[in-house]
């Protein structure tokens, strides 16, 4: 994971900590408490999926918790427009803090489950690609998100060394995994999993 960030930016990514850690004395953001740790397991994490994802998306993250993946993505793809959708609060509030104080457009926050925005219009296939972190199952995550995504768009879950197991089938009502790809995390001797979910194309052309 080559990546070097304009001075701004890693300013931007300094910030972003200390407000993280200094909110996380009073709610539950992360379990982590030294710096390299979130460094390494959350903005790193998050970076993995910049690969695949193309700078004129429109992004969903589910599950998005202190905002990761999607908010590092949106600091270091600042063309995207990003919406984090979270059912905490507190969490929302955080974010919506840390937006303000990083001064950063076109990142939305939605204080919903993802089983709440199931079927409102302004949702419906609207995204480019659906980006998560969230512990549930692939199979549960396409059947309360997949009406959000385009036609053409990308689902890319992010996982770790024993959740990726879990991605077992290669197909799912529909969608295929398309890739799962093994990323090293820099500074690290942890390494990250990410598995691609598309439509699948030749399902609709064979019926």
């Amino acid at each position: 994971m080559g990546l070097s960030l304009p001075e701004a930016v890693a300013e931007s990514f300094l910030l972003y900590l200390q407000e993280l850690q200094e909110w996380n004395t009073h709610i539950n953001l992360t379990s982590l408490k030294k710096e390299k740790d979130i460094i390494v397991r959350h903005f790193f994490d998050s970076f993995a999926l910049a690969e695949f994802i193309n700078p004129d998306s429109t992004v969903l993250d589910i599950g998005s918790g202190a905002g990761f993946p999607g908010l590092p993505l949106k600091m270091i793809i600042p063309s995207i427009k990003a919406f984090l959708l979270d059912s905490s609060l507190k969490r929302c509030t955080f974010l919506r803090h840390i937006i303000r104080r990083l001064a950063i457009e076109d990142v939305f926050v939605i204080n919903k489950r993802v089983e709440d925005i199931y079927g409102m219009d302004k949702m419906s296939e609207r995204f480019d690609v659906i980006v998560s972190r969230a512990s549930i199952s692939t199979q549960d995550m396409l059947n309360t998100s997949k009406y959000a995504l385009n036609k053409r768009g990308r689902i890319a879950l992010l996982k770790g060394k024993n959740t990726i197991k879990e991605v077992t089938k290669r197909n799912y009502d529909g969608y295929k995994v398309a890739e799962i790809k093994e990323i090293p995390l820099p500074s690290s001797l942890r390494k990250t999993f990410v598995a691609v979910i598309k439509r699948d194309v030749s399902r609709e052309t064979s019926l």
